[in-house]
């Protein structure tokens, strides 16, 4: 005997469309209850994604870290992030405001949660939380049964701070790659022993001779 089918055609068809063609079909019909109904879809099916991703990544990288030790993690962490950056790159090349704009897209992105002040040296994202490393943070995944990892030693990987989430170290190797590439303005991210509470204070200066001296000497690098 045949297997009963479970859907139908048109339950098939419903379920290869987008949420963003349904919202917009939804739109179109002036049906704001299912509009609303299918962004919210959207944004709950995209952070399932999202993390997902971001978790299998840090889990690669811990692995690297465990079987490889932390130069080789390193050296992997700001090749990749050197390459990873080549496209925000070009859009840097437009400015500080440009920047500015791009990181901001990011963080949303990451479904942070973040207000935004400036002063006459740089522009500071307050993220409470990180919506990526912040929100890794807080939903335990350095811990069983995940056990991502914690970079013990202080480094340059870690901006010389001690167990160190082995995600949030990206956020200091793209400080690196920005000061090897001379850029005129560049990420600062604050760091802190045992970060524990998703919080972060990341900084973009207008002018990297405003950067203070100890972000330079914690990279290892002089500043000039």
């Amino acid at each position: 005997m045949e297997p009963q089918k479970i859907f139908n055609e048109k339950e098939l068809a419903e379920l290869s469309k987008s949420r963003l063609t349904l919202a917009k079909n939804a739109i179109q019909r002036g049906d704001k209850e299912e509009a609303e109904k299918q962004v919210q879809a959207l944004y709950d099916e995209f952070r399932v994604a999202h993390d997902l991703y971001r978790d299998w990544l840090t889990d690669i990288l811990s692995e690297i870290g465990r079987q490889f030790g932390d130069q080789k993690l390193h050296e992997i962490m700001v090749k990749t992030v050197r390459n990873y950056l080549l496209p925000l790159g070009e859009l840097f090349k437009k400015g500080f405001k440009a920047c500015v704009e791009a990181t901001a897209a990011i963080w949303r992105a990451h479904f942070s949660s973040f207000e935004l002040k400036e002063d006459e040296e740089k522009v500071t994202f307050f993220l409470n939380p990180c919506g990526s490393g912040g929100r890794q943070i807080q939903d335990g995944k350095y811990g069983p049964p995940l056990n991502l990892l914690r970079i013990e030693k202080p480094q340059i990987m870690t901006g010389q701070s001690k167990n160190c989430p082995v995600y949030c170290a990206h956020c200091i190797s793209m400080t690196e790659v920005m000061l090897d590439e001379k850029m005129d303005f560049a990420y600062v991210v604050e760091v802190e022993d045992n970060k524990q509470d998703g919080r972060h204070l990341f900084h973009i200066y207008k002018d990297r001779s405003k950067i203070p001296e100890k972000i330079f000497q914690n990279l290892g690098r002089t500043k000039s």
